[in-house]
């Protein structure tokens, strides 16, 4: 669950951030370190920035917090979506 919400949080950062759509982008590498233990039933929050933008590629990283507590850090790179005619 921790890495599906870290996986969706890298594309609605790089939407944020970056301000471009990533729909048909994927991911190549996903990395985790889970730091802490979370509660269940209380919410999580994702954090990202983007560390470096190329042409095809988005290097990114980021935090899943719990009530001001880290519970995982992760890092990861997308690949931009082809746009074939």
């Amino acid at each position: 669950m921790l890495l599906g919400l870290a996986d969706v949080s890298l594309f609605a950062t790089a939407r944020t951030l970056l301000g471009e759509h990533l729909a048909g982008g994927v991911t190549l590498d996903l990395s985790c370190q889970f730091i802490g233990a979370g509660r269940v039933g209380a919410p999580l929050d994702a954090v990202g920035e983007v560390l470096r933008e190329t042409g095809r590629m988005v290097f990114m990283r980021g935090l899943i917090e719990q009530e001001g507590a880290t519970i995982a850090a992760f890092s990861a790179a997308l690949r931009k979506p082809s746009h074939r005619v």
